[in-house]
């Protein structure tokens, strides 16, 4: 996490205790926030390496505000990238516009605006002037943005001063430990087993009227079948010439019926209701 306070370690302490104290109180997992799944670590390690580095080597006057501004930003954009590669997780993207936050700020000043605060040698708050770095310079009236600067000031014993980009990076670090701790596993049988007694409903709904398809079909095969026997040639043509009911139509031709043939689907149907009324099976 990228961290823009005099001096850091307190806003890193604080932060991950918040983080831990979220997992507790809302009865976390441990184990599962170790599994959170994460995506190019390296852009994290490269740009915290960068960052620690910038700390501790000291540069000329003359490669500030050059070489020294150019690796902090480059150090910024990749945890920044970092976190936009894990937004897909829960947390990662009010990190990213913590990140963002103080990149923008940074970037318009080179360098991080910081309020003049600091302890005297009895630990009485006073003013005290910043020290000129990669990251950090003095405040003034011509910062651009200078509210999203190191103003806020802890309060004692914590000797610190945060920005509200770094309050941000907290809150996401806070809630990426808790959607990260919650047991995932457990929530996933419970939902296979709803899903599968769902399932069972839903079959026990269908089976009454697959046994009736079956049932129906097994009275009707047994029925006796009817062939129909066209009329003849002959009788066919006289029909169509004369007018339905006249001598010689089509209702002196009519078919007749002959066992062997197959029942029509409409008969059968009335046959099957007439056998489910009287209750035969």
């Amino acid at each position: 996490m990228v961290l823009d306070s005099v001096p850091n370690v307190w806003l890193l302490v604080l932060t991950v205790g918040a983080a831990a104290l979220v997992v507790i109180v809302t009865l976390g997992s441990v184990p599962e926030l170790t599994r959170v799944s994460i995506s190019a670590p390296w852009l994290l390690f490269v740009g915290l390496a960068l960052q620690i580095a910038l700390e501790y080597v000291e540069l000329p006057d003359d490669q500030i505000e050059t070489l020294g501004y150019g690796l902090l930003m480059l150090s910024y954009a990749l945890v920044l990238a970092f976190c936009l590669a894990n937004l897909s997780t829960l947390g990662f993207g009010v990190i990213a516009v913590g990140v963002a936050m103080n990149m923008l700020v940074i970037g318009l000043n080179q360098g991080m605006p910081t309020k003049p605060v600091g302890n005297d040698r009895q630990g009485n708050r006073v003013r005290k002037p910043i020290e000129r770095t990669v990251k950090h310079r003095q405040e003034s009236d011509n910062d651009l943005l200078g509210v999203l600067g190191d103003k806020i000031v802890l309060p004692e014993p914590f000797d610190a001063v945060i920005s509200f980009g770094d309050l941000i990076i907290g809150v996401g670090v806070c809630e990426l430990a808790y959607y990260g701790s919650r047991r995932r596993r457990r929530r996933g049988r419970n939902r296979d087993g709803a899903a599968t007694q769902a399932r069972a409903a839903v079959g026990a709904r269908r089976r009454p009227r697959v046994a009736a398809r079956t049932a129906a079909r097994t009275v009707g095969s047994r029925l006796p079948r009817l062939r129909v026997a066209r009329a003849p040639p002959r009788a066919r043509r006289m029909g169509r010439r004369c007018r339905s009911g006249a001598a010689g139509g089509w209702g002196a031709t009519a078919p007749r019926r002959e066992p062997g043939g197959r029942m029509p689907r409409r008969v059968r149907a009335l046959a099957w209701r007439l056998l489910r009324s009287t209750g035969a099976r």
